[in-house]
């Protein structure tokens, strides 16, 4: 097991008043027996004070980026604009003498905490993980801001993860060091509060997952992005039940059904 020197990480306001948010209530003290193989409960959480000191303000989607993108430069329009999700961030893999390799993506949920798939870290060692954020082309050096890389501290699996069933598919990773308010194209998403409903509604999805399903998909170089529904739980419920799961499937309440459109999707 690696140790790491105990901080406190309780994370600053990161939301205005008239923003529902929430805030993550992370651990004072956190020593081997916290950390990951072992299952650490997720943190209780509890309402963000109205007022904060910070620049930046969660959950602002940036919908025409930082700036505007580098003219010379023509992109799909299923891609985002630089910045557009600030809170966007790519989980990385150190391989010793090669690039590092992507493994899934997830969000800035406050200035030193993300969260990601608990099946994309699960069976990972905290030394060789490293968070990128800032990021959008990744073939790109001239963007109008660099990205930031920090090494992973801690990390946090849900303690009913179920690995075959990807129920309660949620785990927190603790960078290194806290991002900068002040930073212009990285800022943490807004978390809802508990119970709050969102069916009806359409939500974004961004990220550089494949572009088809099975071993013909591959990963994408600019950070996507795609609008989708959010479906009510009996809709999706019983739409699930006519496919290969059949008709006693019983969709699990950690799951956001979301989706369901001809030709739009995500894939990790």
């Amino acid at each position: 097991m690696h140790q790491y020197t105990a901080s406190n990480n309780s994370p600053p306001n990161v939301c205005e008043q008239d923003m529902v948010c929430c805030q993550l209530t992370f651990p004072e003290d956190i020593d081997d027996a916290d950390l990951y193989p072992v299952a650490t409960p997720i943190p209780d959480r509890a309402s963000f004070p109205d007022k904060r000191k910070h620049h930046n303000v969660c959950g602002i989607r940036k919908a025409y980026g930082v700036q505007s993108r580098l003219s010379q430069l023509q992109y799909p329009p299923d891609v985002s604009e630089f910045g557009e999700y600030p809170w966007q961030i790519a989980v990385l893999k150190k391989v010793e003498g090669e690039k590092n390799l992507y493994l899934c993506g997830g969000a800035l949920v406050s200035p030193q905490w993300v969260a990601t798939v608990a099946h994309c870290v699960k069976n990972e060692e905290i030394a060789w993980l490293l968070i990128r954020l800032g990021e959008w082309d990744v073939n790109r050096k001239d963007e109008i801001y660099p990205y930031i890389e920090e090494d992973v501290t801690a990390l946090l699996i849900h303690p009913e993860f179920d690995e075959e069933t990807l129920e309660n598919d949620l785990a927190l990773l603790r960078i290194r060091t806290p991002v900068d308010p002040k930073i212009p194209h990285i800022s943490p998403v807004c978390l809802p509060s508990y119970g709050q409903a969102f069916e009806g509604q359409r939500c974004w999805v961004s990220g550089w997952g494949k572009d088809f399903f099975g071993p013909q998909g591959e990963y994408q170089n600019v950070l996507k992005e795609v609008d989708v529904p959010i479906l009510n739980y009996g809709v999706c419920n019983n739409e699930l039940r006519s496919t290969k799961l059949g008709p006693a499937y019983i969709l699990h309440p950690s799951f956001l059904c979301a989706g369901g459109e001809e030709g739009k999707d995500a894939c990790t």
